[in-house]
C-alpha cells in the first residue's frame, strides 16, 4: 500500500470516528453537512448550544441541504423564528421535516445560523428582484422575471398567451 493511500485511509477513519462521536445515539441515516465558515463581517453568532424553550419559537419553513460529497445524502432543517424575532435552524429527521407546517412549535435542538446569517451578501444578491418582472404570483399564470430585455419580452409573451388562454387579457 502506498503512503498516500495509507494517509487517505487513516484520514477517512478519523472522519468516521469524529462523525460518530458528534452524532452520539443519532439514528438517522443522513450525513450532516459540516457548517461553513460565516461570511466576513457577519455579526450574528447564535448560541449553538441553545435548545430553545418549548412553545416560544415557531416553524417558518424547512430546508434540505445535500451533502456535497455524497449527493444521495444530506441534512434536513426546520427553520424557526423566536418571539423576539431571532431566526435559527434546527437539524431534524426527514420524517420530522416532512411533517412540519408553518406556525407549529419549533423542534428542540441546537440553534444553528440560517443561510442568510452565514452569507448575508450572497443571500441578498441571490434573492434580489430581477430588473424585468411582471405578472401576478397569485394569478392563474403566476409571475415572471428576467435579467435582460430580450428574455423579458419572451416571458411577457408567454405570460400573455397563458392569460389569454384563461380568458384574461391585460
Amino acid at each position: 500500500m502506498k503512503l498516500g493511500t495509507t494517509a487517505l485511509t487513516g484520514g477517512l477513519l478519523v472522519l468516521v470516528v469524529v462523525a460518530a462521536a458528534r452524532n452520539g445515539d443519532h439514528t438517522t441515516t443522513h450525513t450532516p453537512t459540516p457548517p461553513l465558515a460565516p461570511a466576513a463581517g457577519t455579526t450574528h453568532h447564535p448560541d449553538p448550544t441553545a435548545t430553545g424553550r418549548a412553545g416560544t419559537a415557531t416553524v417558518t419553513g424547512t430546508e434540505y441541504a445535500r451533502d456535497p460529497n455524497n449527493p444521495a445524502t444530506g441534512t434536513h432543517y426546520a427553520e424557526c423564528r423566536d418571539t423576539d424575532g431571532s431566526e435559527y435552524r434546527v437539524v431534524v429527521s426527514a420524517a420530522t421535516e416532512y411533517s412540519l407546517r408553518t406556525g407549529q412549535p419549533c423542534p428542540a435542538g441546537p440553534h444553528l445560523p440560517t443561510v442568510r446569517q452565514q452569507y448575508p451578501e450572497l443571500y441578498d444578491e441571490l434573492t434580489k428582484p430581477l430588473p424585468y418582472n411582471g405578472g401576478d404570483p397569485d394569478g392563474p399564470c403566476g409571475s415572471w422575471s428576467a435579467v435582460d430585455q430580450a428574455l423579458a419580452e419572451q416571458a411577457r409573451a408567454a405570460w400573455q398567451r397563458c392569460m389569454t388562454a384563461h380568458g384574461n387579457s391585460q
